[in-house]
């Protein structure tokens, strides 16, 4: 076995005996071969331990749990074993494309600022969707800020530079996109403008389970980034921004204003701090505020007919003519089947 080989595989696994042989041999079947594969069986009990005791190929590393402590400390314990240049990423239920560890080696090696190579993602099983994740530094930051815009489980790191950076191990939800947001400036992100990762799509996923929790959390998550250009936190609290972007409160007229007030702060105070990439922060922002226009007008329920129009004539000029043009489209959809 090499004592220091040149990636370092991170795989939790927690009863995934369905899935676990195809995600292991999609890593030793890579054509780059100088890795370790670290895999924490997380106290798993549904055959998963039997099968990974069967492989003998020396590049792997099992470390069996004796209690369960979920996905966040099953990943740090791999982190800290760790011994690569570069550390991998790799879900107990997806399937790593051959040339994976090959391309993101050799981005990593030719751009040294590149901190974070992953690539796109194709979903499989319940879903056939192609996950297309912004490709440049400037557009991944500036995109966190409405999503987690980076795969985790496709992505490759550099070791040494993010030493000490682990998981929030009480997080069940979210924690990827926690991680990311944390190192973001350390150096840069890069998505290879390809698929390199067949992520599963199941029913017994966390990202399925814990759906509800992680919206909210990842509200939270926006809101950690956005601070760091310090608005007025009392004149736009976490209470306001929160149920204007969830939707799920009544909202007053005051609501909508302060939020499209907060919108304008927010680029402002960007454009003297440059924290984040000013055109695509300035971008994000737009469509934050498209986003929730459309559905307060076009797909929110419960609210009645004079509070839009009302709040209409306080609308930006550019959304005032959206809300009219795009109604204007529905009326003569309407006109046209009668």
């Amino acid at each position: 076995m090499n004592p220091s080989p040149f990636i370092s595989v991170v795989m939790p696994v927690y009863n995934c005996a369905l899935y676990i042989e195809e995600a292991v041999n999609s890593i030793l079947n890579q054509t780059f071969t100088d890795f370790e594969l670290i895999i924490i069986d997380d106290a798993s009990t549904d055959g998963t331990t039997d099968i990974l005791k069967k492989y003998t190929d020396p590049r792997i590393i099992t470390l069996y749990k004796t209690l369960n402590q979920g996905v966040s400390s099953a990943t740090n314990e791999g982190f800290r074993l760790a011994n690569g240049k570069y550390i991998a990423r790799m879900d107990a239920d997806d399937i790593a494309v051959k040339e994976r560890f090959e391309k993101q080696v050799r981005i990593l090696e030719q751009n040294k600022k590149i901190l974070v190579c992953s690539s796109w993602v194709q979903h499989f099983g319940k879903s056939s969707s192609l996950i297309k994740f912004k490709e440049t530094h400037e557009e991944i930051l500036s995109e966190l800020l409405i999503q987690c815009s980076i795969c985790m489980p496709a992505s490759m790191f550099r070791r040494e530079e993010l030493e000490g950076y682990f998981y929030e191990e009480n997080k069940h939800s979210g924690e990827d996109y926690d991680f990311w947001t944390k190192i973001a400036w350390k150096g840069e992100f890069y998505n290879i403008q390809e698929a390199l990762l067949l992520y599963r799509v199941h029913d017994t996923q966390a990202s399925k389970i814990y759906k509800p929790q992680q919206i909210v959390d990842d509200i939270q998550i926006q809101l950690s980034l956005l601070k760091k250009l310090a608005y007025d936190k009392d004149k736009y609290p976490d209470t306001l921004i929160t149920k204007m972007r969830l939707l799920n409160a009544t909202l007053s007229i005051e609501d909508l204003v302060l939020f499209l007030e907060w919108i304008k702060e927010l680029i402002s105070l960007n454009d003297k701090t440059r924290i984040f990439p000013h055109k695509e922060f300035k971008a994000v922002l737009k469509r934050i505020r498209r986003s929730l226009i459309y559905s307060l007008y076009f797909k929110q329920t419960g609210i009645t007919k004079e509070w839009r129009a009302k709040a209409l004539l306080l609308l930006p000029l550019n959304e005032l003519l959206f809300v009219l043009t795009t109604k204007g489209r529905e009326i003569r959809k309407r006109l046209l089947r009668k």
